[in-house]
């Protein structure tokens, strides 16, 4: 049984919306114990004054659970291995640990646990509770040898409410969560901190994970999503893009065999190359779906490639050589073409994505402008929305003449300290001691060389600060560190 639990992954459980009974199966799994059961179940008669725990590894880990815990005890030679330890988190059942001979540590197997955070951990070591100081640490899954990314809750709905106050009132304000992790949690807490009126997300499978999370709002999955999506989408209330009749026909089939009606966007290629249908492709396309009874237009959309600040006045005097007039006075043709036969008539049109926000553009705001970018952002270093820190590894001082990096195209002019640290998977970030910007040496991702020229004292073990450049977050990265939530900051 105790197999069992190493072979759930968080997002197998949310992709089926199973989590509640993999959980309890997960518990079962473990042999649990009440709060009562454990002060006469443990043998209280071993000496229990001399054994206490002294270190926990690893700190973290996935939200999955599943992962051994290892629990180092101090206790007398002559006892060692012999204790009887049990272990819980935050208010899931307790269970019993056991000594692992081959590591000198007793291990206890972490439960599932719903959320992305920090909980607190007591340790039962022989009829004695001992609450561990420091939180476990649940994330999301990421490489996890990579420092643990912490996301300032409240300085993030700070910055959604100010966005929302940025656009006028008839306009909608759609999150574009593309790259951001987890999508469901950042979902709802952007849910909770403004009127958010619609979500777009690249992924079916983010777009669950939104409901999951209790998000109401409705998510638009953009992109090419494959027909085969069908059951999802009707599901989880998703609204699809479509982007070409084959499409179209093909989810006609299947909804017209198990029934049901999806709402969808059509996206129209203006100039970017990417997601949407050629202009003269897009009105065959809407008699298509608006003749369908299993179809309804929700949204005609478009992604504009090159916005700037000039814009605005380009705008005014309808300057086609500017590529933003240019896209627009296409996505507009577009348009009036579908709703001249009646079609569309109550469909959103949405254009703009943050850099029109950022820069003003109002004839492009439509009903909803996309934001993604600027609800992340960071324009004050003080009050980042996430914190990232590791430490130094190695201390080594390179002799003169040494080779740097592949290739040797550089040497050292001179004796130098460096500090290594290690796992940091974006080469986008800045790394600071003591407040104090160091420069990279080598960026390999899983060996990093960081020029400590300028620090005589620093010792292995020293805090190293990671910073995005500008104001640039970690929720608008691709990158694979595991990330944790917190509503307040720890000290």
């Amino acid at each position: 049984m105790r197999s069992l639990l190493s072979r759930f992954r968080a997002s197998d459980l949310l992709a089926d919306g199973r989590f509640s009974a993999a959980l309890f199966l997960c518990v079962l799994a473990l042999p649990l114990l009440s709060a009562d059961a454990l002060a006469e179940t443990i043998d209280t008669k071993q000496n229990s004054s001399v054994s206490k725990p002294m270190v926990l590894t690893p700190s973290f880990g996935s939200t999955g659970g599943g992962q051994p815990m290892f629990v180092e005890v101090e206790e007398p030679a002559v006892r060692k291995g012999k204790s009887s330890i049990a272990c819980r988190f935050a208010s899931a059942p307790t269970f019993y640990g056991h000594y692992d001979k081959t590591s000198g540590h007793y291990i206890c197997r972490v439960p599932p646990h719903p959320r992305p955070e920090p909980v607190d951990v007591t340790i039962f070591i022989n009829g004695q509770t001992f609450k561990i100081p420091e939180p476990y640490v649940y994330t999301t899954h990421g490489k996890y040898d990579s420092p643990v990314t912490r996301i300032h809750v409240p300085r993030l709905q700070d910055r959604v409410k100010w966005v929302r106050e940025q656009l006028p009132d008839k306009v909608k304000l759609c999150a574009v969560l593309k790259n951001g992790n987890p999508p469901g949690w950042l979902g709802k807490a952007m849910s909770a901190a403004a009127k958010v009126d619609y979500f777009c997300v690249p992924r079916v499978q983010d777009g669950i994970a939104l409901r999951l999370a209790g998000v109401k709002a409705p998510i638009i999955v953009m992109y090419l999503t494959d027909a085969s999506y069908v059951p999802q989408l009707l599901h989880y209330e998703l609204q699809p893009a479509a982007y070409s009749l084959s499409w179209v026909k093909q989810v006609n089939r299947v909804l017209e065999r198990v029934g049901g009606r999806l709402d969808v966007h059509l996206w129209i290629d203006t100039g970017m190359s990417r997601e949407g249908v050629l202009p003269d492709e897009a009105l065959p396309i809407a008699r298509a779906i608006h003749n369908s009874s299993t179809l309804h237009l929700q949204g005609i959309s478009t992604h504009f490639c090159c916005i700037n600040e000039d814009d605005l006045v380009a705008l005014k005097d309808n300057d086609l050589k500017n590529e933003t007039v240019l896209q627009k006075q296409r996505f507009d043709q577009v348009v009036k073409q579908i709703r001249a036969e009646g079609i569309g008539g109550d469909a959103l049109l949405h254009a703009s994505s943050s850099d029109g926000l950022r820069f003003g553009l109002t004839p492009v705001y439509y009903d909803m402008v996309r934001v993604g970018t600027m609800l992340f952002e960071n324009p004050e270093p003080e009050a980042r929305n996430y914190i990232w820190k590791t430490r130094i590894l190695q201390l080594k001082t390179m002799p003169k003449g040494w080779c740097v990096n592949y290739g040797c195209d550089d040497r050292w002019d001179e004796e130098n300290q460096v500090g290594l640290v290690g796992h940091i998977p974006d080469d986008e970030v800045e790394y600071y001691i003591r407040g104090q910007k160091v420069e990279k040496i080598v960026d390999h991702e899983t060996v990093i060389v960081l020029d400590l020229s300028e620090f005589s004292d620093v010792s292995v073990g020293e805090e190293v600060t990671m910073v995005f450049k500008g104001d640039s977050s970690v929720l608008d990265t691709s990158y694979s560190a595991p990330i944790t939530l917190l509503d307040r900051i720890r000290d």
